[in-house]
């Protein structure tokens, strides 16, 4: 059963109040984002930088948790329990790297991968903020709680644009093959700033064919756990989605803007019409900056 917790926003006057009773007690921050940390066989306490630099969030962990909480004034309700069930949540949880993919199925747009790495710090705070597979969540929440995550986890990410995509697509590489290059990449950029650390990857090709499309890289992040809707299963996996979704929503926005036009979501019949009059308006060369012209939708868009 899940140890309780529970989060509060405070102020300067709250910090340095608290800070001042537990500092004796306390210990190095290992992450920015923390001011500071306390933890003893009972509780752990735990005070977040915010956007706003007025206010922070203090999270106390552990058994006696709403006893501390209570103990330093704050008002607890059973209901402010933050441990959410939608994050994904092994057994026992232990530090981990993962990485998600998002674009591969628009038409419109591109590829983004990305992969973060959740430590035992951070993994209370994606419960709080309700981290979960980005296809679970809607567009609003999204942009809330990537706006955060990005601030908080280590991340890496790639954006493959459109034009980029065609090009490789021309020479002969497959989609797979240019999601695993992409999934290497953002592993290894994080393997070497947090070495022998677990990593996990929703799982789009079996782990032999996986390796394959990597047979001519010069570095490969391994040994990788793989699970189909990984996201389900390793937060590192559900929080690498939601970054890459919500960088994915950003970049659409501009693209939208760049355009004057609401460029649709997925593959489907809406992405042919409006595809078709994209191309009267801008003509078939421009298609080319804003598509994935292997999609079948092309053949349809240019009858």
């Amino acid at each position: 059963m899940d140890n309780p917790s529970y989060s509060f926003l405070i102020d300067k006057t709250k910090l340095e109040e608290i800070v001042s009773f537990y500092k004796g007690n306390s210990s190095i921050p290992k992450n920015d984002y923390i001011l500071f940390s306390y933890k003893d066989k009972n509780v752990a306490i735990s005070i977040y930088k915010r956007k706003n630099p007025n206010e922070f969030t203090i999270l106390f962990q552990g058994e006696k948790a709403r006893k501390e909480a209570l103990k330093n004034g704050f008002e607890v309700k059973d209901e402010m329990k933050t441990v959410n069930k939608t994050c994904p949540k092994a057994p026992i949880f232990s530090p981990q790297i993962g990485s998600d993919e998002v674009g591969t199925g628009d038409y419109f747009g591109p590829i983004i991968v990305a992969a973060s790495f959740v430590s035992n710090i951070t993994y209370p705070i994606l419960k709080e903020l309700g981290v979960t597979d980005s296809k679970l969540l809607n567009d609003k929440k999204i942009k809330e709680i990537g706006a955060k995550l990005i601030n908080l986890v280590p991340y890496s990410e790639l954006y493959l644009p459109q034009e980029k995509y065609n090009e490789l697509s021309k020479i002969g590489l497959k989609i797979n093959q240019i999601k695993a290059k992409m999934h290497n990449r953002v592993l290894l950029n994080l393997v070497k700033k947090y070495p022998n650390i677990p990593l996990k990857q929703d799982q789009f090709a079996s782990a032999p064919l996986y390796y394959s499309y990597l047979s001519d890289e010069k570095e490969i992040a391994s040994p990788i756990e793989f699970k189909t809707k990984g996201e389900l299963f390793f937060p590192s996996v559900a929080a690498a989605s939601i970054i890459a979704r919500y960088s994915f929503l950003l970049k659409m926005e501009r693209l939208n803007k760049a355009y004057d036009l609401s460029f649709p979501f997925g593959s489907g019949s809406k992405v042919d019409s409006f595809g078709k009059e994209f191309v009267k308006k801008y003509g078939e060369k421009e298609l080319e900056k804003v598509a994935k012209l292997n999609f079948a939708n092309t053949k349809k868009i240019l009858i």
